[in-house]
């Protein structure tokens, strides 16, 4: 399958692209998808020529697909829908398979990544659905076992106290009935195998938010000893049979589709349990840990942290946004990652793992696997380190009631004394810092016979804005002393603010 950017779409497209769609300053504030001219603005004539243009790329893209049993092709058809910002894909009902499952989510995910990604920062939208023959796939394959009553508008977590907090670290080995052996779920691509790299943010985030109170239940397991039908280490197997082992009573959780006979039945089954094991211990949220990917020509250089809700749920759309908005603060904060792309509005789906939590229920895409650069900060402990200190914040933050908003210095008014006197630097500041809060300076300037150097002071006691750092010029000074200095603040997050720069002056009493 190919990814293609916007540049490389058709002549046509381009010149309309450049003198009808070019994003207005404002909507250029959002991040990638919400980007762009908003559909509603376009004229019937002009949705209908990008409605023909994509599915004429779609159709091309999803030829190298692999279909599905029960799918012998697809008729694609698209809508743009001004009143939901999203785009509707027909797939026609040559599309339909014989079941649902992993292997109809990860189709559909492909093909909605190419199309957002045809009119990222061209047309705004906000996600894409699925239509075959101008129905849900649910309406002509209804689940076999309906999903429990989603509670998130009727009931709220107590604020006051620690949340209780469902992980589900992606993937991991089962049993495939048609290879009649033990697999992987997804392949080994750039280095590194989504089902085993997954595994190690879960206990890192778990470890995370443990520390802050929370009570934590894991899907998967990180045990190492070995799992006796595979010679494998237990950390390493689907969260399906984790969960069978510890809740061998419970098969409504772990074997959810009994009647169930195609090959990858339990591969199906791990995804479902993983929401399924989150409702039985009553979390009050959810979050599935995975990597993701853009399969064909093109889809290596997509990268980045997605995240997705399930459609219609505004509370988790909320719970969702504010993890992405801490993940961005947090992996921003580290110098090898502070380009790294975080698209802060997720996107509506119709997963299961979302679909099936009765409570507040988010998947996080840390990465695209097939992007090297991502694959290999996805295998490093600085950038596993801040995601999951991002995804922790967002939580806790999201459960507290304290909103995501940009840590930043606003204001340090210049200062002055005389040399051997306190004197005050008051830093002005925004955000929703955690304390302790680090202020840091560095040298640009220094007036020639003065020493200059760095300093660092450290707040413990939580206060608002601004803090005061007190010191005196050295003594001994022989003429007055101009200098520029920039300051940053880092909270006990790891979130840095960017550099601000400053000045201040040292005089001699004359």
């Amino acid at each position: 399958m190919r990814i293609i950017r916007s540049s490389t779409w058709p002549a046509g497209l381009g010149i309309l692209l450049c003198l009808a769609f070019a994003p207005p300053i404002a909507a250029q504030s959002g991040d990638l998808n919400t980007r762009g001219t908003p559909i509603e603005e376009l004229s019937s004539i002009d949705r209908e020529r990008i409605e023909r243009m994509l599915d004429d790329e779609l159709t091309e893209a999803a030829a190298g697909l692999q279909l599905i049993e029960g799918q012998t092709g697809f008729d694609i058809r698209t809508r743009l829908i001004p009143e939901r910002r999203t785009v509707v894909i027909e797939l026609g009902t040559r599309a339909i398979p014989t079941h649902t499952g992993s292997e109809l989510e990860y189709q559909q995910r492909q093909i909605s990544l190419i199309a957002l990604e045809l009119l990222r920062n061209i047309i705004a939208v906000d996600g894409a659905e699925f239509r075959y023959g101008d129905k849900d796939i649910f309406e002509i394959l209804p689940d076999p076992v309906p999903p429990p009553k989603h509670q998130t508008q009727e009931t709220d977590p107590q604020k006051s106290t620690p949340p209780k907090v469902a992980i589900a670290g992606s993937h991991g080995l089962y049993f495939n009935y048609a290879q009649n052996d033990w697999t992987a779920q997804r392949p080994f691509i750039n280095g590194m195998r989504e089902d085993f790299v997954t595994p190690y943010f879960a206990r890192d985030l778990a470890t995370q938010l443990t520390s802050r109170g929370a009570t934590v239940h894991k899907a998967r397991t990180n045990e190492t000893h070995i799992h006796a039908p595979t010679g494998e280490q237990w950390w390493r197997i689907a969260a399906r049979y984790y969960l069978e082992s510890i809740l061998p009573e419970e098969n409504g959780i772990w074997h959810s589709l009994p009647n169930a006979t195609h090959a990858t039945r339990e591969e199906d089954e791990d995804m479902r349990s993983r929401p399924l094991y989150a409702n039985h211990v009553g979390a009050d949220y959810a979050i599935h840990l995975h990597t993701n990917a853009a399969d064909g020509p093109g889809g290596a250089d997509v990268r980045g942290t997605r995240g997705y809700y399930q459609t219609g749920r505004t509370a988790d759309a909320a719970f969702a946004k504010q993890i992405l908005c801490s993940m961005k603060q947090a992996i921003r904060s580290v110098a090898a990652y502070e380009n790294w792309e975080v698209v802060e509005t997720p996107e509506p789906g119709n997963y299961a793992e979302n679909r099936l939590a009765t409570m507040p229920s988010a998947i996080i895409e840390l990465g695209f696997h097939t992007n090297a650069d991502d694959a290999r900060a996805l295998q490093q402990t600085a950038f596993r380190n801040a995601a999951v200190k991002g995804i922790e914040r967002g939580i806790s933050d999201h459960h507290a009631g304290n909103a995501c908003t940009d840590f930043r210095i606003t204001e340090i008014p210049s200062f002055s004394a005389p040399a051997g006197t306190p004197m005050d630097m008051v830093v002005h500041f925004e955000g929703n810092p955690r304390f302790p809060v680090t202020l840091r300076t560095r040298n640009v300037s220094c007036s020639q016979g003065w020493s200059c150097g760095s300093a660092t002071a450290t707040y413990s006691a939580e206060q608002d804005s601004p803090i005061t750092r007190t010191f005196a010029c050295g003594t001994g000074a022989t003429h007055t002393g101009n200098f520029t200095y920039v300051a940053w603040l880092t909270d006990a997050s790891g979130i840095k603010t960017p550099e601000f720069q400053y000045t201040y002056s040292c005089t001699i009493d004359s």
